[in-house]
C-alpha cells in the first residue's frame, strides 16, 4: 500500500482541476482499480471530504460503494447531505437600510463550499425570534475570515 499517498496525490490534481466532475472522478477510480493492486477508497473518500465534500456527495449518488461507505462512516450525516440549514437571528438589535435589508453577521463552523452549495440551492432558512422566517437576499464570506459571513435578509414570508 505504498502508492496510497500517489493516489491521494493524482486525486488532488483532478480535484483542483476546473473542470473536475463527478465522471472524471469516476474515471480515475476505475482506472486506478485496473493499475494498483489496491485502492484506497476510505482515505480517497476522507480526503474528499475535507477537500470537495459537495463532489462527494454526488459522487455518492452515483457509486454505490462510496455511498455505502459514507452511510457506514455515517459521514452523510455531514452538514452537506443535509437538506437544510436554520440560522436564528434577531433582527431587532439591527437597524435596516433604506431598501428594508438588514445586514448582519453570522459565523458557523461550516465551510464556504458547504454554505455556498446550500445558499445555491435555497437550503438556508433564517429565522428571526419575532417575526419567524426571513428571506435570505444574499450572503458573503467576511474578508479576512474563513467562518464568518454578512447575511443580507429582508423581512416577510420567503417564497418557496
Amino acid at each position: 500500500m505504498g502508492n496510497d499517498s500517489d493516489i491521494i496525490k493524482e486525486l488532488d490534481f483532478i480535484l483542483t482541476h476546473p473542470k473536475c466532475s463527478v465522471e472524471k472522478i469516476e474515471t480515475f477510480y476505475n482506472q486506478s482499480l485496473y493499475v494498483y493492486n489496491s485502492v484506497p477508497i476510505l482515505e480517497i473518500i476522507l480526503h474528499m471530504q475535507k477537500t470537495q465534500p459537495v463532489l462527494l456527495l454526488e459522487w455518492s449518488k452515483r457509486n454505490n460503494t462510496v455511498r455505502s461507505l459514507l452511510d457506514s462512516l455515517d459521514l452523510n450525516g455531514d452538514s452537506i447531505s443535509s437538506n437544510r440549514i436554520t440560522i436564528e437571528i434577531d433582527l431587532k438589535k439591527v437597524t435596516a437600510a433604506e431598501s428594508g435589508i438588514y445586514r448582519l453577521s453570522w459565523e458557523t463552523d461550516k465551510s464556504e463550499t458547504v454554505i455556498n452549495y446550500h445558499f445555491k440551492r435555497k437550503w438556508i432558512e433564517v429565522m428571526d425570534v419575532t417575526e419567524g422566517a426571513v428571506e435570505l437576499i444574499g450572503l458573503r464570506l467576511i474578508d479576512g475570515t474563513e467562518t464568518c459571513y454578512n447575511l443580507y435578509v429582508k423581512k416577510g414570508r420567503k417564497t418557496k
